[in-house]
């Protein structure tokens, strides 16, 4: 069995907090391009144009910490295969758990 390397311990934790972030950025674009009342991270259905610059500025603000923030490490050979899958999927599942909080305190 080969066993998983997920090198630097910074690093993977930028991976998670960069697919949480986005993660819930794409998920209150999704809840309000749905047109759904799903629980939403952020409660914009009243105002879906705010609520999708919300969503955008999540997506930007991912990206834009994990690239600028940790580019010495992106350019170096790194995560692959389970290693990226096991730090995006705990990412957009730590993310769904936040939204699924904000849903129970908002109470939807």
């Amino acid at each position: 069995m080969i066993g998983l390397h997920f090198g630097d311990p910074l690093f993977a934790a930028s991976y998670v907090a960069f697919a949480c972030v986005t993660s819930l950025g794409v998920y209150q674009w999704a809840t309000l391009r749905a047109r759904r009342n799903w629980p939403g991270p952020f409660p914009f259905h009243a105002h879906p144009v705010a609520g999708t610059f919300v969503g955008l500025l999540f997506v930007v603000a991912g990206y834009g910490g994990f690239f600028g923030l940790r580019w010495d490490y992106v350019m170096v050979p790194g995560l692959a295969g389970w290693e990226l899958l096991i730090t995006f999927g705990t990412g957009a599942l730590i993310a769904l758990g936040i939204a699924s909080l904000a849903a129970a305190i908002l109470g939807r």
